[in-house]
């Protein structure tokens, strides 16, 4: 997974950490491959790549795999 970091770029870092001072816990929703598809077209990562991303980044606490594309309360 060398390199794999570059396309993570630095507005979803700032994302990230910006959510992580709202509360204790961040948890970070993945999408599958198949609902990205379905709504913006074919994957650069799988979603088992993308969620590995996510878990290696220092502000997530936790990653929810399977979340809608658009999510709802």
């Amino acid at each position: 997974m060398d390199g794999v970091f570059d396309m993570i770029h630095p507005g979803h870092y700032n994302a990230l950490r910006q959510a992580s001072k709202l509360g204790h816990i961040l948890v970070v929703g993945v999408v599958s491959d198949e609902e990205t598809l379905r709504a913006k077209g074919p994957t650069v990562f799988t979603a088992e790549e993308r969620a590995f991303m996510i878990k290696e980044c220092k502000w997530a606490n936790e990653v929810q795999p399977n979340v809608p594309y658009t999510p709802t309360v």
